[in-house]
């Protein structure tokens, strides 16, 4: 499934994402698929370039409307996982979560965590929920471990 162009642009995947890993050699694997929805454009590069660096497939989206479109233009299972900001433009994270259904794990960042944000995150399957300002290197330990066991039931919900 082609992305749009526009998506393209901003970080699609050579060969449909099925590039191998570079850290891990040729041969071994292929890279994990991630779909980035961020409107503050210097932490979507911040976030888009370490997850890169870490050997994962980036395709950015610069608000929910975008985010939403591209998920649904691709096969269930083609993402292995969706990072999106809670508040952005067009739609919240949350909304594109309960729009989009199963079709990949959702982590939601928000500066703004309050109890109805972590109701509706529970209530349409996040598996993560994580404060602004986002911790590097902490979003990527979360994401080496979703990617590693995506379809397992140990992860924690919303924690």
């Amino acid at each position: 499934a082609a992305l749009p162009g526009e998506c393209r642009r901003r970080g699609g995947c050579s060969g449909e994402g099925m590039d191998q890993h570079p850290a891990r050699g040729f041969g071994t694997r292929t890279r994990p698929r991630i779909l980035l929805g961020e409107d503050d454009e210097d932490l979507r590069r911040a976030v888009a370039t370490s997850l890169r660096w870490a050997g994962y497939c980036v395709v950015e989206a610069e608000d929910g409307a975008e985010l939403v479109t591209v998920l649904c233009a691709t096969p269930p299972g083609h993402f292995a996982l969706v990072i999106c900001d809670q508040r952005m433009p067009s739609l919240e994270g949350v909304q594109c979560l309960s729009m989009t259904g199963s079709r990949a794990p959702f982590i939601i960042l928000s500066a703004y965590v309050d109890d109805e944000l972590r109701k509706g995150a529970a209530r349409f399957g996040a598996v993560r929920l994580l404060t602004k300002p986002v911790d590097l290197a902490r979003l990527l330990h979360v994401v080496e471990g979703l990617t590693a066991t995506v379809g397992s039931s140990d992860d924690e919900s919303t924690g």
